[in-house]
């Protein structure tokens, strides 16, 4: 069964979807990609695969979409508060509570939903399947971007780089988790 949780932590709403499998000691992390401008809010990608996975799974919501107009915000927030890192903190109770370690986490997503389950597969020790993910946010497509920047940050702000270059956070982090990544040989 599917259980909605909305966290609320320091003024930030935090929406996740989790499906528990008591008996399994393994977790599938679904992130959310670009977000269809007509989708209702929170919209979780690939929902419908909840009673085909046959471990835990859990369905993480970027609440960087709630700040303006943008559709696709990598978990970024703002300056002063990195979304993507709230996230990864109640992803780690939830695996305590759950006793899930390690390389048993397996965060999936593709697109802007891949970049962010590189992330966390880097914060949370974990491993990452992606789909096309975007290593480097700020040079994925510029209307895409402005549009993030205007929802997340003040006039006068630049985007921090530790929070759109996985390579950044790798190197502060010293870890550089397994990551499985399916490209489509298209994409430049």
């Amino acid at each position: 069964q599917l259980v909605l949780y909305e966290i609320e932590k320091d003024g930030v709403l935090f929406e996740l979807l989790l499906h528990p499998v008591l008996k399994s000691r393994q977790i599938v992390v679904f992130g959310n990609g670009r977000v269809h401008k007509h989708a209702a809010l929170p919209f979780f990608h690939r929902l419908s695969w909840y009673s085909d996975v046959a471990c835990s799974s859990v369905w993480y919501f970027d609440p960087s979409l709630y700040l303006g107009q943008a559709r696709l915000c990598w978990g970024y927030g703002t300056n002063q508060r990195w979304y993507l890192r709230d996230i990864a903190a109640i992803l780690e109770k939830i695996f305590e509570k759950l006793n899930i370690s390690g390389n048993t986490r397996l965060f999936y997503g593709s697109s802007g939903g891949g970049f962010t389950s590189i992330m966390l597969a880097c914060m949370l020790r974990g491993k990452a399947e992606v789909i096309n993910p975007q290593y480097f946010p700020f040079q994925y497509y510029p209307s895409t971007v402005e549009q993030m920047q205007r929802s997340c940050l003040k006039a006068g702000e630049a985007l921090q780089e530790e929070r759109v270059n996985a390579v950044a956070l790798f190197r502060r982090e010293g870890f550089v988790p397994y990551i499985h990544c399916t490209q489509n040989a298209a994409a430049s």
